[in-house]
């Protein structure tokens, strides 16, 4: 049987699911299966916790176990029956035996033709990036222009915007960049996306009937 090395953080995180009563893991596993494609972890605990009596705080902890798990799945040369009964093996060598309702549960949610193995790897898609945004803000201010030192008139003024781009790079870090705008350049912008938006309607028109459009 293939042995894994558990992270102190992943069997606390599995540890909760595995504490949760068989209702709620059998709610869960329905919930899971019918919730919208491609979302991504803390999406989709907050999918669930809209409709199931599970902490918050819990549901993000077993939400982001079954991605690890569904991603080392992926990436292992093992079927899913080895693969979890391989760390159900290793969880039990660190913590307590792990029963076969558990393991069935697991195998069903984490099934390859399971709606989860389908979200993640959309969410693998989404972020096989350099550089993935993930917030932006224009931040606009006006600075006034003064006449001469002993005097200070207000001669004229400046409208500035600063556009504020964070996002998650490929090492996992959040970072931020701030570019200086001009009344053109939001221009160019709005055109920009206008284009970029009116290429996707023509992209959906047109392989509507091959195939589903999955929005993120």
């Amino acid at each position: 049987m293939s042995k894994f090395n558990l992270p102190t953080e992943f069997i606390e995180d599995l540890s909760i699911y595995i504490g949760l009563s068989d209702k709620d893991k059998t709610k869960l596993e329905e919930l899971i299966s019918v919730a919208p494609i491609g979302l991504m972890p803390s999406d989709l605990s907050d999918y669930l916790s809209d409709k199931i009596n599970i902490e918050k705080d819990n549901l993000d902890s077993i939400t982001n176990v079954l991605y690890v798990l569904s991603k080392v799945k992926e990436e292992s040369d093992l079927d899913l029956d080895e693969f979890i009964d391989g760390i159900c093996s290793s969880y039990a060598a660190k913590k307590s035996k792990v029963n076969n309702s558990v393991k069935t549960r697991l195998k069903a949610i984490l099934s390859e033709k399971g709606a989860f193995n389908l979200t993640r790897k959309i969410n693998d898609l989404i972020v096989d990036r350099e550089n993935v945004l993930t917030s932006s803000r224009i931040i606009t201010d006006i600075r006034p222009v003064f006449g001469i030192e002993k005097t200070y008139d207000l001669i004229n003024s400046l409208v500035i915007h600063n556009l504020k781009i964070e996002y998650d790079n490929d090492e996992g870090n959040t970072k931020s960049i701030y570019l200086a705008l001009d009344k053109e350049d939001l221009k160019k912008l709005k055109e920009d996306i206008l284009r970029a938006e009116k290429k996707e309607t023509v992209i959906r028109s047109k392989f509507e009937r091959a195939t589903t459009f999955i929005d993120y």
